[in-house]
C-alpha cells in the first residue's frame, strides 16, 4: 500500500492533491475531493458497505467505486499509482508541510527545482522563498519551522497507528501470542520503535508470518503500511527480566539485573520492589512505593464531555451517539458542539444552540434511566481571549468547553493572553486541548503551563486530556502537576462519531502515565456528582 493512503479517504484525497499539483483537469479534481468527502462522511462504516450500497452513496459513480473494489483488494488503483509514479518522494512529503498547498509546492519544485525536505530547508535558509508569488518571510519562516519538524517526525507514529500494526501482524498470524513492550507498552505518545515478545509457544517458527526477516533476537515483520515490528523471543530463564528489560526506559531497567524468575511480576516480588505500571516507569522516581491508590482506569468510567453531532461537523445524530454510550455502559454524555465562529465545522449559532438542547432535554426524557445527556457547547476562544457567544446564551449550558481553533501561530505573549482571559470567563468549564498540538503534525502554540494550569485552578476550570490519537493534549508530563495544583481533570474523546468514543483509552494511558487518580477526574463522577459541580460553578 503506498504510503499516506491508509485508508480509502485518504487514497482519493491524495489524488486530488496530486492532480492539482500536476495541474491537472480542474474537473477531475474536483471529482476526487468530492469522493474523498463523501467516503468520510460515511465514518467507519466505509469498510463495510457492499457494492450495491456504494452505489447510492453521493458523489460515488461508476468509476469511482471500481477505484474503491481496486483499493480493497490492493492498497491501490490505477489513478493513485500513476500519480506517485509521476511524484518525486520528497515533493510528496512536502504535500504534509503546513502551510503549503499544492499549488506552492508546485511552484517550488517547477521554480526552484526543490525535491526534497532538506532542499527546502536549505531554500529557505538562502532566502530564496520569499521572492516567490505567493509567499513572504513569515511564509518562509513558517514553511522552514514545518519541514524540520516533518523530518524530525520521519520513522514515528502515533499510538493509534501502532495499535492498528499490532492488529493486523496478529491477523496474518493468528497462532503468533505476543506482549507488547518498548515506548508502546509504556504509552508515550508517539512510539518510534514497536516491539513484542512472543511467549514461549511463539518460538516456533512454523507460525511466523510469513517473509519476515529472521534475527538472532526473533524477526523483523513489516506491515502493509511500511511498519516495522521486531519480534523477540521468548527468554525462557528469566521471561521477568525480559520484560522489564525490553519496556525500559532505561534509566528504570538499570536498578535490574538479570536473574531467574517466573513472569515480570514474580521478578519484582523476588527483589521485594513494589510493582509499577509500565506507564509510570518514565518517572519512576516519583513512584518509589508503587502504583498510586485508585489510580484511572477502564473500570468506573461513567461518561465524558466533548462530543460532537451532526449537528456540526460529526457524522451520527444526537440519538446515535447516545446509543454508543449506552452500549459502553457508560452514565452520562455530554453534547459540545461547536460554536457560530467554526463556520468550517458547521458551528451552531445561537438559535440552532438553543434547538439542540430543547432536542437534548426530549431525549432525556425517553432515556430516563438508561443515561443522562449535558447540554454543552465547544466555544472557540476567540482571538482577544473572548468566548463565541454572548452571556445570555452561555449561561443556558450546563458546562462550556472552550477551545482554541484558528490563529494557531501565536507568540507566547499573545498565547497566554488569549487563554488566560477564556480561563477567567466566568462560563469556562474547562479548557479544551490546551496547547493545539497535533501530534507528528504540528507543535502546540508556545505556553507557561504550570500559569495556565494555576489560572484553572483558582477559577475552578477543568483541564482536557483530550483523547484523540491525533492530539493526547494535555500532555501526560502535566497531568502530576496539575493534579498536585487541585485542578480537576476530564478525558475526552473528542468523538466527531460513534466509534470516536472509544477513543478515551488513549486519554485513559495518558492519565495513568501522569499518574492520575479517580477522585481528581471528572470522568468517574455519578451524574448526580458531576450535575452538582457544574451547577455551582455557574
Amino acid at each position: 500500500m503506498p504510503k499516506n493512503t491508509e485508508s480509502l479517504e485518504s487514497a482519493f484525497e491524495l489524488v486530488a492533491k496530486l492532480l492539482e499539483l500536476h495541474d491537472d483537469n480542474p474537473f477531475k479534481i474536483k471529482s476526487f475531493t468530492s469522493a474523498a468527502r463523501a467516503i468520510d462522511g460515511l465514518g467507519p462504516q466505509a469498510e463495510t458497505l457492499t457494492e450495491e450500497e456504494w452505489k447510492t452513496v453521493p458523489g460515488i459513480g461508476a468509476s469511482h467505486l471500481k477505484r474503491i473494489q481496486s483499493f480493497k483488494s490492493t492498497g491501490t488503483f490505477s489513478e493513485l499509482q500513476e500519480m506517485l509514479d509521476l511524484t518525486p518522494h520528497g515533493v510528496l512529503e512536502m504535500l504534509s508541510i503546513r502551510g503549503l498547498g499544492a499549488k506552492k509546492v508546485r511552484i517550488l519544485w517547477k521554480s526552484l527545482g526543490i525535491e526534497t525536505l532538506t532542499e527546502l530547508i536549505y531554500a529557505c535558509e538562502e532566502n530564496r522563498l520569499v521572492q516567490l508569488k505567493g509567499f513572504g518571510e513569515k511564509t518562509q519562516q513558517s514553511v522552514k519551522a514545518a519541514a524540520e519538524f516533518v523530518l524530525m517526525s520521519r520513522g514515528k507514529m502515533r499510538l493509534d497507528k501502532a495499535e492498528k500494526t499490532l492488529k493486523e501482524l496478529q491477523e496474518v498470524a493468528p497462532k503468533l501470542k505476543f506482549f507488547p513492550v518498548g515506548e508502546y507498552r509504556r504509552f508515550m505518545p508517539v512510539v518510534e520503535k514497536l516491539q513484542v515478545v512472543l511467549d514461549e509457544a511463539s518460538n516456533n517458527r512454523t507460525i511466523w508470518p510469513h517473509q519476515v526477516q529472521e534475527h538472532d533476537f526473533g524477526f523483523t515483520w513489516i506491515s502493509s503500511a511500511g511498519v516495522s515490528v521486531d519480534a523477540f523471543l521468548y527468554d525462557t530463564d528469566s521471561p521477568g527480566y525480559q520484560m522489564i528489560n525490553l519496556t525500559g526506559p532505561s534509566a528504570y531497567v538499570q536498578q535490574f539485573q538479570r536473574s531467574p524468575s517466573l513472569d515480570e511480576r514474580a521478578f519484582y516480588d523476588s527483589l521485594g520492589k513494589p510493582w509499577l505500571s509500565p506507564e509510570l516507569r518514565d518517572h519512576f522516581e516519583k513512584f518509589e512505593q508503587g502504583d498510586p491508590d485508585n489510580l484511572v482506569n477502564e473500570t468506573g468510567f461513567y461518561g465524558a464531555l466533548h462530543n460532537h453531532t451532526d449537528w456540526s461537523d460529526g457524522h451520527h445524530t444526537l440519538e446515535q451517539m447516545a446509543d454508543a454510550a449506552i452500549q459502553l455502559g457508560w452514565r452520562w454524555l455530554g453534547i459540545a458542539d461547536h460554536s457560530q465562529s467554526a463556520f468550517y465545522a458547521q458551528g451552531l449559532s445561537e438559535e440552532r444552540l438553543l434547538s439542540q438542547f430543547k432536542q437534548i432535554d426530549q431525549l432525556n426524557e425517553k432515556l430516563f434511566g438508561k443515561l443522562r445527556l449535558f447540554k454543552g457547547v465547544e466555544s472557540d476562544i476567540l482571538s482577544d481571549g473572548s468566548l463565541d457567544y454572548p452571556d445570555e446564551i452561555l449561561a443556558q449550558c450546563d458546562y462550556v468547553v472552550a477551545s482554541v481553533h484558528s490563529g494557531l501561530r501565536m507568540e507566547e505573549e499573545k498565547a497566554m493572553q488569549r487563554l488566560l482571559k477564556a480561563i477567567e470567563h466566568p462560563y469556562t468549564t474547562i479548557l479544551g486541548h490546551p496547547t493545539g498540538r497535533l501530534l507528528l503534525g504540528r507543535e502546540g502554540y508556545p505556553l507557561n503551563m504550570e500559569r495556565i494550569l494555576q489560572a484553572c485552578a483558582d477559577n475552578q476550570v477543568a483541564v482536557e486530556i483530550n483523547a484523540h490519537p491525533y492530539r493526547l493534549d494535555l500532555d501526560w508530563q502535566y497531568v502530576g502537576i496539575a493534579q498536585a495544583m487541585g485542578v480537576k481533570i476530564i478525558i475526552n474523546p473528542d468523538a466527531h462519531q460513534q466509534v470516536g468514543l472509544q477513543d478515551v483509552r488513549f486519554g485513559i494511558g495518558i492519565a495513568r502515565k501522569g499518574g492520575l487518580q479517580k477522585l481528581n477526574c471528572l470522568n468517574y463522577w455519578t451524574e448526580t456528582d458531576l450535575f452538582d459541580w457544574l451547577s455551582k460553578r455557574k
